[in-house]
């Protein structure tokens, strides 16, 4: 249904239960149209403008499939935050980990990643991609419920051939682990 105010260009989907945020995600992505899908943590201040360079990215290179903006604390603006940061990679046992945060060690943002570059997966909570590429590839696994869906994404896009890219001239600010502390036991299970 559509919200009303100045609001109205809003669509609100209402589900009957808690799917989660693949679930959520993906009847997000389901009753979309458009060229690309940018999904949003409900705790995220995006800087103005963000858009049009992310879209001009994936309109240069059409082996893009996901990119993800620089990812900072909206508590502490010159922070990395911790999911995603400067771009997520992998490790050869499959850990993954971020550019700007390994383990619990938060760096502060001092240009040292501000490098644009490949990188194995994107963070769910600023996570731009191409709309059809869902169809090509699936959407998020709703097995997971919440956490590590983007990175099972990410290596889907991989092996399909595609790339991620982090884009460090753009910005968003997260509260981070707004629903869920990391200390809380249902959130290393979900990990």
């Amino acid at each position: 249904k559509r919200l009303s105010g100045c609001f109205s260009c809003v669509r609100y989907i209402y589900n009957d239960k808690n799917l989660g945020y693949a679930g959520g995600c993906n009847a997000g992505i389901r009753a979309a149209s458009g060229q690309y899908i940018f999904i949003l943590n409900n705790d995220i201040e995006v800087d103005a403008d963000c858009i049009a360079p992310l879209v001009e990215v994936c309109e240069n290179d059409p082996s893009i499939a996901m990119a993800q903006p620089k990812i900072l604390s909206l508590l502490e603006k010159n922070r990395f935050e911790y999911a995603g940061a400067a771009g997520g990679l992998i490790d050869i046992w499959g850990y993954p980990f971020a550019r700007g945060r390994l383990f619990g060690d938060v760096e502060f943002d001092n240009g040292q990643y501000n490098d644009s570059c490949e990188i194995f997966w994107a963070s769910g909570a600023a996570l731009f991609a191409r709309e059809r590429l869902f169809d090509e590839v699936g959407f998020f696994d709703e097995y997971f419920f919440a956490y590590m869906e983007e990175i099972d994404l990410a290596w889907r896009m991989h092996l399909r051939g595609y790339k991620i890219v982090y884009i460090p001239t753009i910005k968003v600010y997260h509260v981070g682990s707004h629903n869920i502390d990391r200390r809380d036991t249902f959130h290393l299970y979900l990990n």
